[in-house]
């Protein structure tokens, strides 16, 4: 029953976004695609600069936080789920939203906002006097970042070309992947130590790590706007699965 309503609540909050209507190349000039991006390379190598950041401060916080709960407050992975489970489901509400947000901020913009807020949460949760405290606070986190990365995603797939699309997603997933399993080597690290500032380091290296990547982001692009909102505005892309970000 439960997975039954997330697919109602899916499919109706998927009906206010308008459908997208792609341009299809002429008879003639079709797509050739190549493995190495040329005529976007600036752009990506940018675009990794800012997910390499996000997928060190993945692997160095959020990874590890069933052990940071543990080392913290002492609470095992029973009590955690349903505190996980319900900062999933905020991947369902954030769909309405994220058009109207990047339709009034545009997409620098709105990836520094809400990216920012996301990294204010998660060092908050270090000062949490309680599990209870923290998980609602990782719920809030969350949510800014389920905001954050299909704004990010649909922009680099607007600001590059369209036959070099696969290869920049590829080149910029590995880039977070790489940082994404470098950082859970620190954080593993600290939190074998036992005191408060060892304990709570993971997730403020983290957070800086979020927030740097959303200043980095908003400075390089803030001048680049994707053509749908240099022209006719549309909501950006929500992404087919959403990484643990």
């Amino acid at each position: 029953m439960i997975f039954a309503g997330f697919a109602i609540i899916s499919g109706l909050v998927l009906l206010p976004v308008p459908e997208r209507k792609e341009r299809t190349p002429a008879l003639g000039k079709e797509l050739s695609g190549t493995f190495f991006p040329k005529k976007s390379l600036r752009q990506i190598y940018r675009f990794s600069l800012t997910l390499g950041l996000v997928g060190f401060a993945s692997g160095i916080a959020v990874q590890l936080l069933s052990l940071w709960f543990k080392k913290m407050y002492g609470v095992n992975e029973a009590i955690l789920g349903p505190w996980f489970a319900a900062s999933e489901v905020t991947s369902l509400i954030v769909v309405p939203i994220i058009p109207r947000l990047t339709k009034a901020l545009g997409s620098p913009r709105s990836v520094f906002a809400t990216q920012g807020l996301s990294a204010i949460m998660l060092a908050s949760m270090t000062l949490a006097p309680t599990y209870e405290l923290a998980g609602m606070m990782y719920i809030v986190r969350n949510f800014f970042m389920n905001i954050s990365w299909p704004v990010q995603q649909s922009y680099l797939m607007g600001t590059v070309t369209a036959d070099e699309r696969a290869s920049a997603s590829a080149i910029t997933s590995t880039i977070w992947g790489i940082g994404s399993s470098i950082g859970p080597i620190f954080g593993g690290y600290l939190l074998g130590g036992t005191g408060y500032a060892s304990i709570s380091a993971p997730l403020i290296i983290g957070a800086a790590a979020y927030l740097a990547s959303a200043i980095a982001f908003f400075l390089l692009f803030r001048g680049t706007p994707p053509p749908e909102e240099a022209e006719e505005p549309r909501p950006p892309e929500v992404a087919e699965g959403y990484k643990l970000v």
